[in-house]
């Protein structure tokens, strides 16, 4: 129990370590992207993009850690928040008659909406298929992203006014280029030489240090009243005022355009996606990291609460932070605590900070932002550019990045969706729905056949094909799927399609298969579909769909069954009865000359064989022998029909074959029965492989080895005669055997 309390202690210790250093990471880059969201408005609006920021790590500190419950992670305001923000703001201005005092009121709508569509995510349990983004859709935008930061960050690193032109020299303040530069220098340095201290704090603390000894020669730097290097005074702090600011702007929520509100809600889909995998990409390092496995759809939901808490205060939205999240796991962070503490620093450093945050240089965080912007751009996606199989990939990151350079992120994720699109339906048409193509000749039903029976499956077996479909059946897939098909509908009797491991089938693949039935239907052959899995679960019911649609009403010549075993043995059915041969039905009680085995020994010697038999009947259900009893009997079926099944767990069993009238079965142990002791010793005695149970009512004769041996002894020839009959009819399923298994090594 002490040594428990100790650990806890410890745990608390490490993550009040980690939630501190995280902050301090954190609290700067918050308020630098609060200052992107507010830049198209002009730096008069720059303490209100700082205090966005602000509020938005605390709200999200605060909340998501304890609600999301991935451990160490760190939720703040993040790089794609700010991008997507400020190309909305943007936009907006674009628009006539917007009222300036309404932004920060769309801005916590669309955190809102987007809190929401998160949570839906997480309810729908959406969270594993945001991590299947094509990587360059992802790559571009998180590229064009960064991009769009460095530009609109370049004048501010310059220090030029608004409007006015980064090409002229004349309009740089050298006073903001030297600061700029001390913040992303520091940061270099810092990255590469050491690891202790955040680079962050470091470039953060670098700049700052930088800007107040430039004041020494440059005095105005010293006062803060019309200061422009500066982001100027953001209030207060919390306190009643802080409160009833926030009542007041929301009740302004029907004062909105429903214009302006039709692109908050496109603009917060957008965001909810980019969050979301920005979060997930995250969460999947950390378990890297510290080998964890993290809950996607549980952390979605804490995002989501995360970010509308950020709404409700007028904070900034956020995802799970690479940067933060590393600082806090290298810093000692062990729970989902550390995150909390984060926020709990957070409100802290707001409380007793504020009147000092006036003071932040603006080259300071344009500093860390190009620093920043410059990490996420992925520069490796050059290398696409080598290999020819490559190149697409490539042009679609270029693609996304150019259009969000050339128009705005909006449209940027517009192209990406498009594109993640096309990609899907690439790589599903490159890919056949077919895993197999086997012929009925180099795969049989478990329905054991007699010899005349096996010839005619060997000879004339090509007549039947089965396609073993996997996947979605969609309008990517079915036009290869049917010329696949199409050879087969001229020189094939039977098609047996089996869907076994398709997932879903679309109108147009239901239509193509359609056609094919058509085809066959005129030309008197027979499309069998097998197993369409109605009740399989985390599939589409096809079977139902068909039916829903009219598939099997028409005149078409379709047979259904529920697996392809079932499907093969009625192909093989046919074919056996098309070639002069009765399929396996008959009813009547089979004498000693009229099983196949002993077709070729004359019937004086059949008579004698009679006598060293047994006959036996079993009622439907009754088992006839068991898995590991003891046993040498060999059984040859008079009537009815025997199935071999594998017993497994929890009282179920697997069908291995079936044996029909006229046939034999239980020949291993009859034949692996020996009287030499040391091979009893080695091998012990012979013990049924399965289960054998009859079929309905079944009739047997039954010959023991201890009567073949005693029929060695008295009868020679007629042991003889008998072991070589046996002997070819093994050799006959062999060969079967080896048949199929040549099929599947070749597939």
């Amino acid at each position: 129990m002490l040594m428990t309390e100790k650990k806890k202690t410890l745990h608390l210790t490490s993550d009040l370590v980690g939630g501190f250093a995280a902050m301090l990471v954190t609290f700067p880059s918050a308020i630098a992207y609060g200052l992107i969201v507010f830049s198209p408005l002009g730096p008069q609006y720059a303490s209100q993009g700082a205090l966005m920021g602000i509020l938005g790590t605390i709200a999200l500190g605060l909340v998501a850690p304890l609600l999301g419950g991935t451990p160490r992670l760190i939720t703040s305001p993040c790089a794609p928040a700010a991008a997507v923000l400020a190309a909305f703001i943007t936009e907006l201005l674009k628009l006539e008659s917007l009222q300036f005092s309404l932004i920060p009121l769309y801005i916590a709508i669309i955190t809102l909406i987007a809190g929401i569509m998160e949570l839906l995510l997480s309810i729908f349990k959406s969270g594993r298929f945001i991590k299947y983004i094509p990587y360059p859709v992802i790559s571009g935008y998180l590229s064009g992203v960064g991009l769009l930061i460095i530009f609109n960050q370049i004048p501010k690193f310059l220090g030029i006014p608004k409007g006015e032109s980064i090409f002229l020299a004349e309009n740089w303040d050298i006073k903001s280029i030297l600061i700029g530069l001390a913040t992303i220098l520091t940061m270099i340095g810092a990255t590469r030489y050491q690891k202790k201290i955040p680079a962050a704090i470091l470039s953060f603390s670098g700049g700052i240090a930088t800007y107040w000894v430039l004041s020494l020669f440059f005095p105005k730097l010293s006062t803060l009243e019309g200061n422009k290097m500066v982001i100027g005074s953001i209030g207060a702090g919390i306190d009643s005022s802080f409160f009833y600011g926030i009542v007041v702007r929301w009740t302004d929520i029907l004062s909105l355009d429903s214009d302006h509100l039709q692109m908050a809600i496109f603009t917060a889909a957008t965001l909810a996606i980019l969050l979301s995998i920005d979060t997930l990409k995250t969460c999947v390092i950390v378990d890297t990291l510290t080998k964890s496995r993290h809950d996607s759809n549980k952390e979605l939901r804490g995002q989501g609460l995360g970010n509308m808490a950020a709404a409700a205060i007028f904070g900034m939205p956020g995802a799970g932070t690479m940067g933060a999240t590393l600082i806090n796991i290298n810093s000692g962070g062990r729970t989902t605590l550390s995150g909390f503490f984060e926020g709990i620093f957070a409100l802290l450093a707001f409380m007793l900070l504020t009147p000092f945050m006036a003071w932040v240089p603006i080259p300071v965080l344009s500093g860390i932002l190009i620093t920043g912007a410059y990490r996420i751009v992925d520069k490796q996606s050059i290398k696409l550019l080598r290999q020819k199989s490559t190149i697409f990939d490539f042009m679609v990151i270029l693609s996304v990045v150019i259009t969000a350079l050339s128009f705005n992120l909006i449209a940027a994720s517009g192209v990406g969706i498009t594109f993640a699109i096309f990609l899907f339906l690439r790589d599903q048409v490159r890919s056949s729905v077919i895993t197999r193509i086997r012929f009925g000749n180099q795969i049989f039903s478990k329905k054991k056949r007699l010899k005349d029976q096996v010839k005619i499956l060997l000879d004339h077996g090509d007549q039947t094909v089965v396609y073993e479909l996997q996947g979605s059946l969609f309008f990517g897939t079915t036009d290869r799927l049917y010329s696949e098909i199409e050879p087969s509908i001229k020189k094939c009797r039977f098609i047996i399609l089996d869907m076994k491991r398709v997932i879903s089938i679309d109108y147009t693949a239901s239509h193509r298969l359609e056609q094919i039935a058509d085809e066959l239907s005129e030309l008197q052959k027979v499309l069998i579909l097998t197993s369409l899995h109605s009740h399989a679960s985390g599939r589409q019911n096809i079977k139902t769909y068909l039916e829903e649609i009219g598939f099997f009403t028409q005149n078409r010549n379709i047979m259904i069954f529920e697996e392809l075993d079932l499907g093969l043995e009625w192909a093989e059915d046919e074919l056996i009865q098309a070639y002069g041969l009765k399929a396996q039905h008959e009813e009547k009680l089979l004498s000693v000359h009229e099983i196949s085995l002993f077709s070729n020994i004359e019937k004086e010697l059949l008579k004698t064989f009679l006598s060293y038999l047994r006959e036996k009947d079993y009622r439907k259900g009754e088992t006839i022998f068991t898995r590991g009893q003891e046993g040498d009997e060999i059984f040859f079926i008079r009537k009815g029909k025997v199935r071999i099944l594998l017993p497994l767990d929890q009282g179920r069993s697997h069908l291995l074959s079936i044996f029909d009238q006229g046939n034999f079965f239980g020949d291993m142990c009859f034949i692996g029965e020996d009287d030499d002791e040391q091979f009893k010793m080695s091998f012990g005695r012979s013990q049924r492989s399965a289960n054998a149970v009859a079929d309905g009512e079944v009739s047997l004769y039954v010959l023991s080895r201890s009567d073949f041996d005693r029929m060695a002894r008295m009868d020679p020839i007629l042991a003889g005669r008998f072991y070589k009959a046996l002997a070819q009819a093994i050799a006959m399923r062999l060969r079967q055997t080896n048949t199929e298994l040549k099929a599947l090594q070749e597939a």
